[in-house]
């Protein structure tokens, strides 16, 4: 009876596995050539500078969201909300900056982020490999998880290689959001291009005035608990707004979050090692900000809200 049990409750998992996962003449790619594969990808899709028309359709929302984006190569992407008049975003070196046109400043600059237009971040692609499975079927690829076997994301490619479309789904399989290419001309004229051209000086700059300097690893709180599949990418101390900051990089290779930590305390409180949480949610972002031994930290991710709070208290030296 135990074993008819284990046979019945084996077969249910197979046909939500089957459920979520389209059946198709697929072939599930090897380590070797999962790298090889993405990094063919991300090269048919950058060959020169481009500019196009990107639409993000949100499914939970039912509601789409367009962009005007250009790609330079050897600096990156800027794409602009069209509903958004003055902001734009530049997504160049890991990092991504919010830059306002009509003041002509850099608003945010956030590390570590993802940027939308590529299957996969190239320096990801080793932790990925570790953490998914890639099946390629005709131009449609799928990216299962190896922590929760779903399909996680998917990706179509045109007849040269490069990015079409992108689709994000839920732990429950379903789609939640789009993006896709509606528009891209490869030989665009300068006046497409001369927006990106100027926010992107502005950010590189920005970014070239931050020192590369060594970090003190005995002064950066670390997570005790972290989720499946993630593991600390880099550490190192920027200058912003605010003063020097440590910032950490965890991912999973399609996934982050990021921890910000003031190099030097504000208050010592030993007796109080946790004050004043404060939590707030942007789009797919959960922001927890707070105050831990005497130093103010943020942390930053596309992870659940409870994910993130408990990576947060689990912070320690």
């Amino acid at each position: 009876m135990r074993k008819f049990v284990s046979l019945v409750a084996g077969g249910l998992v197979l046909c939500c596995f089957l459920a979520v996962v389209p059946s198709s003449n697929g072939r599930v790619l090897s380590p070797d050539e999962v790298s090889f594969f993405l990094e063919n990808v991300i090269e048919k899709t950058t060959p020169n500078d481009f500019w196009g028309i990107w639409r993000t359709r949100n499914f939970q929302k039912n509601r789409d969201t367009f962009y005007e984006m250009a790609y330079l190569k050897n600096s990156g992407f800027v794409w602009k909300n069209l509903s958004e008049e003055n902001l734009v975003i530049v997504g160049t070196d890991n990092y991504r900056f919010v830059y306002d046109v009509a003041e002509q400043i850099v608003v945010t600059m956030m590390p570590g982020f993802e940027i939308p237009f590529l299957p996969v971040l190239e320096d990801n692609i080793d932790l990925f490999q570790k953490n998914y499975l890639l099946e390629f079927q005709d131009n449609q690829v799928l990216i299962l998880s190896r922590d929760a076997e779903a399909v996680v994301r998917s990706f179509s490619l045109d007849d040269r290689g490069a990015l079409t479309s992108q689709t994000y789904f839920g732990s429950d399989g379903r789609a939640l959001k789009e993006g896709r290419f509606l528009y891209r001309d490869f030989t665009p004229d300068f006046e497409q291009i001369a927006l990106a051209v100027e926010a992107m000086e502005k950010c590189l700059a920005k970014l070239s005035a931050i020192p590369q300097e060594e970090v003190r690893r005995d002064k950066i709180l670390r997570p005790q608990i972290l989720p499946p599949g993630y593991r600390l990418a880099r550490v190192f101390k920027v200058r912003g707004d605010e003063g020097e900051v440590f910032q950490s990089l965890f991912s999973d290779g399609i996934n982050f979050f990021s921890i910000f930590q003031r190099v030097y305390p504000q208050v010592l409180s030993q007796s109080r090692p946790v004050n004043s949480i404060v939590f707030r949610k942007e789009g797919d972002l959960s922001i927890l900000a707070g105050e831990i031994r005497g130093f103010f930290v943020t942390l930053i991710g596309n992870l659940d809200p409870e994910i993130i709070n408990e990576i947060f208290n689990s912070l320690n030296f």
